[in-house]
């Protein structure tokens, strides 16, 4: 038993080695495909937590939330104009490439549950709509010190309307 509690702590010591990061960033969003039309140029913030177990490999979660104008008539929208709102969960799982010190190029991939909140805004009265989602992200991108640019390309994976996007973000990391 007392061999295993050891094991079991220096496993875990090592799940945290290459440190814990925090990264906040945001960008713009263009809707891609049949919505892209539909779909004025729109905004994205997020945030992510993630641990780096290995020095090639991180692992986390992101929060984060995207938003759109629909200024015409859209099935986005029940046949009207309004928004459309995007609120997402991820698990992140992202290999790095560290060149040096302050510079690492990494390639991410995430699904996760996205809650679509569609805002109409016509008559006979505004209304709002929510429902749930599955969807997958996937990025690449360049940290330079404690800054990274990543667009990102995003999808929903169920429901009726299919939407993608891509997102070109800029971000701060802590680390």
């Amino acid at each position: 038993m007392k061999r295993a509690v050891i094991v079991l702590l220096v496993c875990s010591g090592g799940l945290c080695a290459g440190g814990f990061e925090t990264i906040a960033g945001g960008g713009l969003s263009l809707g891609l495909g049949s919505v892209s039309n539909d779909l004025s140029p729109g905004f994205n913030a997020g945030v992510l937590g993630m641990t780096k177990p290995v020095r090639f490999f991180g692992v986390g979660g992101r929060l984060g939330y995207t938003r759109w104008s629909i200024p015409t008539p859209s099935d986005l929208v029940d046949g009207d104009h309004g928004s459309l709102h995007y609120v997402e969960t991820s698990v992140i799982a992202r290999g790095l490439g560290p060149l040096d010190r302050n510079l690492r190029f990494f390639g991410e991939i995430a699904p996760g549950m996205y809650v679509r909140i569609a805002h109409r805004y016509g008559a006979p009265a505004p209304a709002t709509s929510a429902s749930p989602h599955f969807g997958m992200s996937f990025s690449l991108g360049l940290d330079v010190r404690r800054f990274e640019v990543a667009p990102a390309y995003r999808m929903i994976l169920t429901g009726d309307n299919q939407v993608r996007w891509i997102c070109l973000n800029a971000a701060f990391i802590i680390r």
